[in-house]
């Protein structure tokens, strides 16, 4: 059993850790410092406010934000006994299992925790109370991923590929970082597998072996044939379309396990992971620390130009096509680039565990941890382009700073901040309007000259720069604008 906080402080700023209690598990309270001043803060401001309407803001604002990292973490630790009773009911339910509650518990927060819009994205903000459409989603998502990791089990590679639906296929590739406008020659590689590997119907449906070499050039011929429509660019041979549907096996088999850590040694899930964590706190871990600067001095290291790839993919969030077009490489040789770089720095993890902690990972176990980087490397990469804002802030003139001082730091709207300083809201609108578009311009010409790229002929580059721009705006604190 657990003991229900109380205080709207405790219900927004503490989770449930486990500790050795007389070599029995005990699960007790743990205070994120962190969170722990920011919804005081918060209730400072607004102190008449409920739990439901607390509960509703964290959850509207992680929705609408997904690198607002307070938000993740408020509304992940709201729903902490969310998890536990959902964990200890199906456990209950399925005693036959052979998972503990504990494992039920872990996976409802982590999936909480990293796929936040898909368990509460269609969420009526006007209708039930949070926590009780959040208990009857938690469920329903941590049977499906017990489940579904089960069936997939039973099947072979090759079998698996002619066994999963399109939709399945989609969301386990953008669980390892190719979206939405990477994705087409995966799924028309996946389609032609389809359409030529056709098994005998004496052979068992879950057992199939690979495709032989001509049937694989079969495959290839016939993506040649229908990429042009899908605006994919170039042909590819046997070997490439045998790489890209190795990847959606592999994608749809990491994206399938359960994991299993019943265990009091098992590491306790927080909503900043162990590797995504970035110190901001005295209070924080040394080896927290020590870990993260492991990762900065990798990154560092890179060649010039491969740190410029990265900061493009991760930080402005350019697709792999236009980040092609600059380093003059194929969409597949960035996606190749990528992930071979996400394995560098993880290995140097790898290493640094060993000397520091006595924790050997296999390289299977850093392959399995590319999301983890590709969140650590997200925050890092903008952070490194936000420097490049904050530098463009100093020609700012000081009514502007003023303005922005109390529409982005104090988070004022339009009106409010007319009536601060005593002008017309039209010309606060147009003060923003110019301010952001100048931003962009010499945003774009900085990175330019700091990375030496060229972005005149990449399309989507004024759109990200300016999504960029926004965001850092929105997200910034009142003491970026003290100048």
């Amino acid at each position: 059993m657990i003991v229900k906080r109380k205080t709207l402080v405790e219900m927004f700023s503490t989770f449930l850790k486990i500790v050795d209690h007389n070599n029995y598990p005990v699960l007790t309270w743990q205070t994120d410092p962190r969170l722990k001043r920011n919804i005081e803060d918060m209730i400072a401001q607004d102190p008449a406010a409920k739990e439901e309407i607390w509960a509703r803001y964290w959850l509207q604002e992680a929705l609408q934000n997904r690198l607002n990292s307070l938000a993740k973490g408020h509304i992940n630790f709201y729903l902490e006994e969310t998890f536990y009773w959902v964990a200890r009911k199906i456990k209950i339910k399925f005693t036959s299992n052979d998972l503990t509650w504990m494992d039920y518990w872990q996976i409802a927060r982590a999936i909480t925790a990293t796929e936040l819009i898909r368990v509460l994205g269609n969420y009526d903000f006007n209708s039930t109370k949070l926590k009780t459409y959040a208990q009857m989603r938690i469920t329903t998502v941590v049977l499906d991923k017990v489940r579904v990791g089960r069936d997939l089990n039973k099947y072979s590679d090759w079998a698996l590929l002619r066994n999963i639906t399109k939709k399945s296929l989609r969301q386990a590739l953008q669980k390892i970082n190719i979206n939405e406008q990477q994705e087409s020659p995966y799924l028309l590689a996946w389609s032609c597998f389809k359409e030529i590997y056709v098994p005998s119907t004496t052979v068992q449906s879950h057992r199939l072996s690979a495709p032989s070499s001509q049937q694989l050039t079969m495959m290839a011929e016939r993506y040649n044939q229908l990429r042009s429509p899908l605006s994919i660019s170039e042909d590819i041979s046997h070997l490439d379309i045998k790489k890209l549907l190795e990847t959606c096996i592999q994608a749809v088999r990491d994206n399938s396990k359960t994991p299993v850590i019943s265990s009091l040694d098992a590491p306790n899930i927080t909503v900043d992971n162990l590797l995504i964590q970035i110190p901001d706190d005295e209070e924080e871990d040394e080896n927290v620390q020590s870990l993260n600067q492991v990762l900065v001095n990798a990154f560092n290291e890179l060649p010039a130009d491969k740190k410029n790839l990265l900061i493009l993919n991760h930080g402005l969030e350019l697709i792999q096509a236009d980040i092609g077009q600059i380093f003059n490489l194929k969409q597949y040789q960035v996606a190749r680039e990528i992930k071979r770089l996400h394995k560098l720095l993880l290995q140097e993890l790898a290493e640094w565990g060993i000397q520091n902690l006595g924790i050997t990972l296999t390289l299977q176990e850093i392959d399995q941890k590319s999301k983890e980087m590709y969140r650590w490397l997200i925050p890092y990469c903008k952070g490194i382009l936000h420097q490049f804002l904050q530098a463009l802030l100093t020609d700012v003139t000081e009514d502007v700073i003023a303005i922005l001082k109390l529409r982005y730091g104090r988070h004022l709207n339009q009106e409010q901040v007319a009536l601060e300083l005593q002008i017309s809201e039209d010309l606060i609108s147009l003060r923003l309007a110019q301010v952001k578009e100048n931003l962009q311009l010499q945003f774009q010409e900085q990175l330019q000259d700091k990375l030496g790229i060229n972005l005149a002929s990449i399309l989507s580059a004024n759109r990200q720069i300016m999504k960029l721009v926004n965001e850092w705006l929105n997200d910034a604190n009142h003491e970026i604008f003290e100048m």
